[in-house]
Formats: C-alpha cells, structure tokens, sequence
C-alpha cells in the first residue's frame, strides 16, 4: 500500500530530450526523414546538456569550455567516458551533418536517412536515466481494411 501511495502521489515529469525523442520517432513513423533528423539532434543536444547538469554541478565552472565544443566532439568524449555504443556514435556524427546541411543548406534526406535516426535514437536513449526506451514502430500488419469478402 505504502509503495502505490508512493508511487501515484510522485509527478512523472519525463525529461525534454526523451519528449523531443518521442516527437522524432514520431516524424519517422510518418516518414518525415527531414523534420525526424532535426528533431532527433536537438534530442541529443538535450540529453547531453541533460546528462552533465545533473552529474557536474560542482564543477560547472570548469565545464564551460566543454559547452564550446563541436556537438560532434561533445557526444564524442561522452561515448568514450560512458562506454557507449562507437557505432551508433559514429552513425550519429554523421546525422548531425545531415542536420546541418537540412538547416543550412535545404537539404532534403531521402528514406537513408532513417539508419542515421535511429542511431540517433539509441544514442540519446543510452544518455538518459533508466530505464532506457525502446521504440516500437507502427506496423501495416495491424492496420485496419476494408472488410474482406469470404
């Protein structure tokens, strides 16, 4: 009884790096590669703001010079110290220039662009508290038709 009590008097407050997660799996369920990638980059800028803040408020001013950094150089120096994913890290490098060149240069991905996602997804995903996301996706399978005629 103590633990429900517990348990239903506490606000989720879910972070906004796995909000703004949630909104890029949603534009790439809908196929929207472009607005997905955008969405998915700014999650991991979050994340890793997200991250440091809460384990190095002692040495903020110290961190400042690690804010100065490239995205590509921070999410680096995470992976190394945290032991993440280098493949997943390194496909994800290689979508924050594809997000550049979307906001820079007008670039539109094609469907390519989902590998890069979802390497982004699980990059941000090992930067968050447990318990880590998953993410399903939207099938045809279980899509509702027109009745059949037997």
């Amino acid at each position: 009884q103590d633990l429900r009590k517990l348990v239903a008097n506490r606000p989720v407050q879910p972070s906004l790096a796995l909000v703004i997660l949630g909104r890029a799996h949603q534009l790439l369920d809908e196929g929207n590669f472009k607005h997905a990638t955008v969405e998915a980059v700014t999650a991991l800028e979050v994340a890793i703001s997200e991250r440091i803040r809460a384990n190095g408020k002692p040495l903020e001013k110290s961190l400042q010079s690690f804010w100065q950094l490239p995205l590509e150089a921070q999410i680096s120096t995470l992976a190394v110290v945290l032991g993440l994913d280098l493949s997943d890290v390194t496909v994800a490098i290689e979508a924050i220039k594809l997000r550049n060149d979307i906001v820079h240069e007008g670039y539109s991905p094609r469907e390519g662009a989902e590998t890069h996602v979802k390497a982004l997804f699980r990059t941000v995903s090992a930067l968050l508290p447990n318990p880590h996301v998953k993410f399903p996706s939207d099938t045809w399978a279980n899509m509702i038709g027109p009745e059949e005629k037997v």
